[in-house]
């Protein structure tokens, strides 16, 4: 009987509301940088490396005069573009290591102590050359930070050469988008960025001037969203959803495309875990939550809910869920939901893989459509999932119950609970009173 309450109060524990299903409109904008027809470049693709459950995007550049090929990191949480000085000392990799001595166009500016980048530092230099795509002749003067500290500490586990900052500048240079517009080879310093679930099939890539809303996106489905902060790419969340799970309200988020995860606050994310943990028998490792490739439970893993301006967005399971081997489980799934010391949230890859994401630097706003990703499989499951009529899901609302109605319900259980054992007290008390009766009228018959 106490196991039954405790299970109730356990399902208590959690916060249900409804939701109401918006439909992403697109909205027009006056914004010549929007104007795909006039301003969109040629796509460069992007490379996907994987590596101890860890996966990265890179773009070919050219730096120097000769000039000398780097991999780098396409990063918009930075807004410094970071490659590393052949002669650091103690450097093993990254693989390719600029050698400034050999370009005839470098220039050294100053020296910088400690750059950071998400948790780790490095001394570096102040420098610029001359830095192109790799596929492009259109060169431009950038200003960089040239590392001589140990790169194995920022660089960990990876097979990139750099990082290119694509943030919002706040006390650094002009960015290589901005740069771009300046010296003329592109009309517009926005740029796109479009991962790719199936490289066979599509790759993943980034336009530098412009985007292609025809290619990469679903039709009708582009909407323009304000920064809220003028130093990165910060948007405001009204609201978050796993499932029908409330995880929080009036956040922050950064879309940032160095990360293969989502990261939020420390506490909210042990909420998410809670409700993994609880519902479907996931338990807990060190990098993160892990769960079974089949739920126990037979429900599928819930969707992850991001509202921002009123318009819901959409994490499905297939990208936030990574299937790895396990010493001791085998296969297994990898939550990618992280926690982070952070008090915003960080939408990297797995956000990016449902919306295609067009920055724009000169209008302080991000543009957000449902990737072509997405589109191909709503299809699949529209076509192959029928829907029940009678479903609480059939008119776009998600079943929930509200914390006062489980009250309510735990409150009545119990109340029953209560009048059962007060009823099985009086039944067992009335026994003994008629066997004790029993036994006295056998004495008097005697």
């Amino acid at each position: 009987m106490l196991l039954l309450i405790s299970l109730f109060f356990q399902a208590a524990c959690y916060t249900y509301i409804p939701l109401e299903v918006h439909e992403t409109k697109a909205q027009s904008s006056t914004s010549s940088s929007k104007n795909i027809q006039t301003i969109s470049n040629s796509p460069t693709s992007m490379e996907n490396f994987s590596k101890n459950w860890i996966s990265e995007y890179s773009i070919s550049v050219k730096i120097g005069t000769p000039p000398q090929f780097f991999k780098l990191l396409i990063n918009t949480a930075s807004s410094w573009t970071f490659i590393s000085e052949q002669r650091c000392p103690g450097c093993k990799k990254p693989e390719h290591l600029f050698n400034r001595t050999a370009s005839s166009s470098y220039r050294f500016q100053s020296k910088l102590n400690d750059f950071s980048f998400e948790n780790f530092s490095t001394t570096s230099k102040l420098s610029s050359d001359l830095m192109s795509l790799d596929n492009s002749k259109d060169q431009v003067n950038q200003i960089f930070l040239l590392g001589f500290g140990d790169t194995e500490i920022i660089l960990p586990e990876s097979n990139v050469d750099g990082y290119l900052g694509l943030g919002l500048k706040n006390w650094s240079y002009r960015t290589f988008p901005e740069n771009l517009k300046i010296y003329q080879s592109a009309e517009s310093s926005a740029f796109s960025i479009f991962l790719s679930k199936d490289e066979s099939k599509m790759a993943s890539n980034i336009i530098f001037g412009g985007y292609d809303l025809k290619k990469y996106a679903v039709e009708d489905s582009f909407a323009d969203v304000e920064i809220a902060e003028n130093d990165d790419w910060k948007i405001k969340v009204s609201l978050i959803m796993f499932g029908h799970v409330k995880i929080c309200e009036n956040q922050l988020a950064l879309i940032h495309t160095g990360i293969d995860t989502i990261l939020g606050p420390e506490k909210q994310i042990e909420e998410l875990y809670k409700y993994l943990l609880y519902t479907y028998y996931c338990w807990e490792a060190i990098d993160s939550i892990r769960c079974p490739i089949m739920p126990n439970n037979k429900e599928p893993y819930p969707i992850l809910y991001v509202y921002i301006e009123s318009q819901e967005y959409s994490i499905d399971p297939s990208t936030y869920l990574r299937e790895i081997v396990d010493d001791q489980m085998g296969n297994v799934l990898l939550v990618l939901i992280k926690k982070s010391q952070n008090l915003f949230w960080s939408l990297g890859h797995p956000f990016l893989k449902n919306y295609y994401i067009v920055f724009d630097i000169e209008e302080k706003s991000i543009g957000l459509a449902k990737s072509l990703n997405k589109g191909k499989i709503e299809n699949e499951e529209t076509q192959e999932t029928p829907i029940d009529n009678d479903s609480p899901t059939a008119n776009g609302e998600l079943s929930s119950v509200s914390n006062e109605e489980r009250l309510i319900y735990v409150s009545i259980i119990f109340l029953l609970l209560i009048i059962v054992l007060i009823l099985s007290i009086g039944l067992i008390w009335c026994c003994l009173k008629r066997s004790e009766m029993i036994y006295i009228d056998q004495e008097i018959e005697d």
